[in-house]
């Protein structure tokens, strides 16, 4: 069975951030109080990351008792706060953004030396962290490490970094690589960090050099809506002294780095401030040693400028101040953010609710529709689904992830051949689209085309080696091929970089039967089935094994479970036929077997 719900993507939250004018932070006493991030991803839930400069405030002794906030100078309580250093679960996703051209090879071996030093501090620190990394060397971006919870794979990502090529008198591609990072999507609940290192320009849209999609302002809205921390090092290309790679007469016309930092409301740090060294020092405390406050907006009335203002007061540690300013969620966009936030809580039926309410206010809102159209995927409506993403084609022929869930839809409703049409669609609008490769795979696999299958989810891969359910269609195709080893090696593959893969742990228990490995097939089928009760594949396979086994009544009610579940599920019935052949009910046997052929089982 290969995997159902193919892809997804959610588009991030509308919801905008500013600073106050002056753009800096108020304080004093012997800490510098800086908000260094503000997260209204679930408002009117609010959380504000504070970062407190001082050998007292790294070491966590800041209480709830002395901090104070206050919304458009109004008095909040605090829900909850607590000093990343030592609260152990809480969640963490660190996305580093960074530079491998020639020009980096100091900053790499820097950051080759320091990332065991960040990863033991967060380990100790008992996160529950994940890193993601992505590189960019002129138009290229690479996704070295796409989410992963093991700080050995990232540690190991950092470690095959190498310095090499490079724009010559042009700009990189900043602006894309980070949004490259922030396609992959935060935990709901986690504190969100993007960091990103370059010493040189980006290009960005409408600069006359390049086809790039993303302006700083688009970025920027990206990053507020994300609730991410946002870090940028570059060199102040203000400063007369820099020196840019590109003609000095062309620095306006490219993104700049400090600039995208300020509007963003984020930290920037000039890279020729400090020894790059001193500079990851620097992270690790914002990352390790900051405080999170969360407190709930009391008036969640949309389209308002809300100032917050956090208060810090322990004399002899920290005492200041800090404020930042944001929009409460208005109209569409505001629909859209609650939506998200629901969605990754896995509440799909109320995230649709909210993209329903956003369509209502703007029907013409390609996001609303495609995000439904996910979310009623997942929910097994595949016809509903359809079309929603139709409709968010119609409104923007362009989009490939509407063209990439589309096809998601189809495949699920067994139309391959539109499947596959709309997967190519998405492919040729976005020929980087790993996971739009990966459902190219599927549909061939279900197209019998094995081979061809092979060769599109190799590609998935080959652009996001961290990709588990490339992987797990890989070993479908293979199983297809009846190269079942091979199977087993890339199946094995993506349990590894997601143990709860229900898909996965299914193709696992085809290969161990097909390699008369029966007990393990049972429990690579039973691992399935409790990730995925109502995975009708799964309880067959589970019967198969059954079979296999000699356990023949065992076999008959897993199949029945399976046919319950999906009653045209082929293999479901030549399973039961063989289980009831066994019990010497032949003529039960024979019924079941014609059902089987009938839906086209080929034995």
């Amino acid at each position: 069975m290969l995997r159902r719900i193919l892809t997804l993507f959610i588009v991030l939250p509308m919801i905008i951030i500013a600073f106050p004018a002056d753009g800096q932070s108020h304080s004093s006493g012997n800490g510098a109080v800086t908000i260094v991030g503000l997260d209204s991803t679930a408002f009117p839930t609010m959380k504000v990351n504070l970062f407190i400069d001082g050998s007292c405030s790294s070491a966590g002794e800041i209480k709830k008792d002395n901090f104070e906030v206050e919304e458009d100078g109004n008095s909040l309580t605090i829900d909850d706060c607590y000093f990343t250093g030592n609260a152990t679960g809480q969640k963490i996703d660190l996305a580093v953004v960074f530079d491998n051209t020639s020009s980096m090879d100091d900053e790499i071996r820097a950051l080759k030396s320091k990332v065991t030093d960040l990863t033991q501090k967060i380990n100790s620190s008992n996160f529950d962290a994940r890193y993601s990394l992505v590189t960019f060397n002129g138009d290229i971006i690479t996704t070295e490490s796409k989410w992963t919870s093991d700080s050995k794979s990232f540690k190991d990502a950092i470690g095959n970094l190498s310095a090499s090529g490079g724009n010559f008198n042009l700009p990189e591609n900043s602006l894309e690589a980070i949004e490259r990072a922030l396609s992959f999507g935060f935990r709901p609940d986690a504190q969100k960090i993007v960091i990103v290192i370059s010493d040189e320009l980006s290009y960005q849209k409408g600069d006359g050099k390049s086809n790039s999609s993303y302006s700083v302002d688009d970025v920027k809205d990206d990053l507020l809506n994300a609730g991410a921390t946002f870090i940028a090092v570059s060199p102040d290309f203000s400063d007369p002294n820099a020196d840019p790679d590109v003609p000095r007469s062309d620095i306006a016309r490219y993104a700049d780095l400090a600039t995208l930092a300020a509007q963003a409301n984020s930290l920037w740090i000039d890279m020729r401030s400090a020894d790059f060294s001193a500079i990851l020092d620097q992270f690790q405390g914002i990352i390790t040693e900051s405080y999170v406050i969360e407190y709930t907006s009391p008036d969640s009335t949309p389209s308002e400028n809300r100032t917050v203002q956090v208060f810090v007061n322990m004399p002899g540690c920290g005492v200041g101040s800090d404020s930042i300013t944001y929009i409460t969620p208005d109209s569409a966009r505001g629909w859209i953010q609650k939506g998200n936030a629901l969605f990754y809580q896995g509440r799909y039926i109320e995230a649709i609710q909210c993209y329903d309410r956003a369509i209502e206010i703007d029907s013409n809102y390609a996001d609303a529709w495609n995000n439904k159209g996910v979310s009623l995927n997942i929910l097994g409506r595949y016809e509903e689904a359809l079309d929603a993403t139709n409709e968010a084609i119609e409104l923007d022929p362009q989009y490939p992830d509407a063209w990439n869930n589309k096809g998601v839809a189809l495949n699920n409703l067994g139309r391959y051949e539109e499947a596959l049409n709309a997967t190519n669609k998405a492919i040729e609008l976005d020929p980087q689209y790993s996971e739009a490769w990966n459902n190219r795979g599927a549909t061939l696999n279900n197209l019998g085309r094995y081979e061809e299958a092979l060769e599109a989810v190799n590609k998935s891969i080959e652009l996001d080696p961290q990709y588990p359910d490339s992987w797990s269609n890989k070993g479908a195709s293979l199983n297809n091929l009846d190269r079942y080893e091979e199977a087993l090696l890339s199946i094995d593959k993506a349990i590894e970089l997601n143990g709860s893969m229900p898909e996965a742990w299914n193709n696992r228990c085809v290969s161990m039967n097909k390699l008369g490995r029966y007990e393990e097939a049972l429990e690579a089928a039973d691992r399935a089935i409790e990730l995925n009760g109502n995975m009708s594949e799964a309880w067959n396979n589970k019967g198969a094994s059954l079979n296999n086994l000699g356990r023949y009544e065992e076999a008959l009610k897993a199949a029945e479970k399976s046919i319950e579940l999906n009653g045209n599920l082929s293999e479901a019935w030549n399973t039961k036929s063989s289980a009831l052949q066994a019990l010497g009910r032949a003529n039960e046997a024979d019924e079941a077997l014609a059902m089987a052929m009938k839906l086209g089982f080929v034995g």
